[in-house]
């Protein structure tokens, strides 16, 4: 749950914080503090942003004051509102570039917003600011004015913020995303306030040399084991240049469908001697011959270590065909 005011929450699950995968199957019974009015009704807004869906609804308040809804295991965003009460403004997606979700590194981009009012009055004058306390992140325009917001309504705003991250990949294990903080007010000096974190494509060096298990070990990837990736495997990818080291793996494309975690335990004085790396799906829909490019990581530790050593790379695999395998 994020952002829960009186005028709604944001509800979502996740396999594990903070990009993890959405946790099918699941449904979510939410029951409010007694904070509304007994025995009153209000409007109910569920905003699936998964699918872009936009349901209202009626809700009656107990004799306590609270509220009670559900929701499935995607991405929603709830109002609770009466007619008149007030605007609530709330961050709900950004873009980089009209393409997808990542920053470019040294370069300017273009960094817009999607935002939702999900209080009971539209939102009049409002102005929006942009802020990060990342090193060497910058933001040439960090305020922009944007049009009114009605109640009810998801918008992408139409002007951009111009942004370039200088910052370096994170060595130590730390997170490597930006943190970037928003402030929106109105011209009834109402002020709201969010935040979101945005990864960023680092120009770091190609893994040349990689290695990919698609059910050959029997233990991680599953396909049919030619080490070749096709549309409905699973795999995992292994930079093997000095050694074999299984890689954490980012991306922003289509056709990876799902993804799990492997835990790998490695000796550390300190105790906390583990590592992650990534196992994908492939879509059954992706095409031969797509290529998804990767932004990764693999860690290498000792029992002397105090922290974490990251080495991170770039690759790209191009899609074999599909042999229903």
């Amino acid at each position: 749950m994020k952002g829960v005011t009186n005028e709604g929450m944001g509800i979502v699950t996740k396999k594990w914080q903070p990009d993890g995968r959405l946790i099918q199957g699941v449904t979510i019974n939410v029951k409010t503090p007694p904070v509304y009015n007994p025995e009153t009704n209000y409007n109910l807004l569920d905003y699936n942003i998964t699918h872009d869906i936009k349901t209202l609804s009626e809700v009656k308040s107990d004799a306590e004051g609270k509220i009670s809804f559900s929701v499935n295991y995607e991405n929603h965003q709830i109002g609770i509102s009466k007619k008149g009460s007030p605007a609530d403004v709330v961050f709900a997606a950004h873009t980089v570039n009209d393409n997808g979700i990542f920053l470019e590194q040294d370069k300017e981009n273009e960094l817009k917003l999607r935002l939702l009012n999900r209080g009971g009055s539209k939102a009049k004058g409002l102005k929006v600011t942009l802020t990060t306390n990342t090193k060497g992140v910058s933001i040439a325009n960090p305020t922009i004015e944007i049009n009114d917001i009605s109640e009810n309504e998801m918008v992408w705003l139409a002007q951009t913020f111009k942004v370039t991250a200088r910052n370096k990949p994170t060595l130590d294990g730390s997170p490597f995303r930006i943190r970037f903080n928003i402030t929106i007010s109105d011209n009834s000096h109402e002020v709201w306030e969010d935040e979101f974190d945005a990864p960023v494509f680092y120009d770091v060096p190609e893994f040349t040399n990689i290695g990919i298990d698609d059910g050959d070990s029997e233990m991680f990837g599953a396909g049919n084991g030619d080490n070749i990736a096709q549309p409905g495997e699973w795999i995992m990818v292994y930079e093997i240049t000095n050694g074999s080291h299984r890689t954490r793996l980012y991306y922003d494309d289509p056709y990876i469908d799902g993804e799990r975690l492997y835990d790998e335990v490695q000796p550390d004085k300190w105790g906390d001697g583990y590592s992650l790396s990534s196992i994908v799906h492939i879509s059954k829909d992706c095409p031969p011959g797509h290529k998804i490019k990767f932004l990764a990581n693999y860690e290498v530790k000792d029992w002397k270590a105090i922290r974490r050593d990251l080495t991170w790379g770039t690759f790209t695999i191009t899609m074999g065909d599909n042999d229903d395998k």
